[in-house]
């Protein structure tokens, strides 16, 4: 018995052997631009993606570098600063000679202007909250300081202040002042300061995992 066979493309049969070339070739090259045109697509995601990977390495690394690290050293350098001030409140307190009073008392008055020297580079770069809690102390510790200052400046060039009663009682009042007042204040104040540098190790810390993650994702 034979078999029936079906024409599957009737149509060819009945065109010059040319055009069906043409039909064929246009195929394969069609075939092959779709391959390409994948191929290129799948390319420039990848590039793409890539690029979004580095630029957020990039501005994670940048953020850790012109942000994160200058506060933090900038901090440090405060924090420094408000030590000398309790070295210097306190030796000018135990002092009793006008020369070495005056040395302590300038050098309270270039710790100053170095805090405030430092405090310039991070104010637009720390949280407002935490400038405001970290200014109000210092505010609070510099008016305790010269309390202590003021209590004292009588006894300088005064030959006879050991024996001086007003200069004594201006010492113990001073004394006070200073375990009372300026103690406190700069426990606050450094209390405020490393606030400030805890939330900025905090977020370089989640800086650099932002960027361990962009480079395992690349």
């Amino acid at each position: 018995r034979q078999k029936q066979q079906f024409d599957v493309s009737p149509p060819l049969r009945n065109r010059p052997e040319s055009e069906v070339a043409m039909l064929v070739n246009l195929k394969v090259g069609v075939r092959l631009a779709l391959g390409f045109g994948l191929v290129l697509a799948l390319m420039l995601a990848l590039a793409v993606l890539g690029f979004t990977r580095m630029t957020q390495i990039k501005n994670n690394l940048d953020e850790i570098a012109e942000q994160h690290m200058v506060v933090i050293s900038n901090v440090s350098e405060m924090r420094e600063a408000v030590q000398t001030i309790a070295i210097s409140v306190r030796n000018f307190v135990l002092l009793t000679d006008a020369d070495s009073m005056a040395a302590e008392s300038k050098h309270i008055d270039g710790a100053r202007a170095y805090y405030l020297e430092n405090a310039k580079n991070v104010t637009s770069l720390v949280d407002s909250g935490l400038l405001t809690t970290l200014e109000e102390s210092r505010v609070a510790n510099q008016q305790a300081v010269d309390k202590v200052l003021q209590s004292t400046t009588m006894e300088f060039g005064n030959p006879a202040r050991a024996q001086n009663k007003a200069a004594s009682n201006n010492r113990v009042d001073a004394t006070k002042v200073l375990m009372e007042e300026v103690q406190p204040t700069q426990g606050e104040w450094l209390k405020a300061l490393n606030a400030v540098l805890s939330a900025e190790e905090k977020e370089a810390e989640d800086s650099v995992e932002n960027a361990h993650a962009a480079y395992a994702n690349a």
